[in-house]
């Protein structure tokens, strides 16, 4: 049997799934008074550090199918909170950018979110909150 209170035995891919299962409903929660839920959250904010990118990248980046971001860019587009050329000149990528009124809505989804995370991390001292960022943010980080 094992001992749920040894998370140092833990496999890090289900302490991570735990605390996403633990922070989703609070996040969707939050989000869902600006009429975007998780997904859309998720994909304005790539878009805001990494403008221009395609369906695929998008899609890529969030960890899901191309059909699935094809839906959060077209529902994002109908808010009128990402743009996208109805064409290129070459390939078939439609680079997506968030338009100002995206960029107004990611800043109130960011303080919604922040507002879910603390409910996630009201148990952990400032210092703990800071140093479990910075070691998350290591791990994503590529190898210099």
């Amino acid at each position: 049997m094992v001992d749920v209170h040894d998370y140092e035995n833990q496999p890090l891919g289900y302490l991570l799934y735990q605390a996403v299962a633990t922070l989703r409903p609070h996040v969707t929660s939050e989000l869902r008074p600006l009429g975007i839920g998780l997904p859309e959250f998720v994909c304005m904010r790539n878009l805001s550090i990494w403008p221009e990118q395609s369906n695929a990248e998008l899609a890529r980046r969030a960890s899901v199918s191309p059909q699935a971001m094809n839906m959060v860019l077209r529902g994002l587009e109908e808010l009128g909170v990402i743009t996208r050329p109805v064409s290129v000149s070459s390939g078939k990528a439609l680079p997506a950018r968030l338009t100002r009124k995206g960029h107004a809505l990611l800043k109130r989804a960011e303080a919604a979110v922040q507002a879910a995370d603390e409910l996630l991390l009201s148990k952990l001292s400032s210092t703990e909150r800071s140093e479990l960022k910075r070691l998350l943010h290591a791990v994503d980080s590529p190898p210099a």
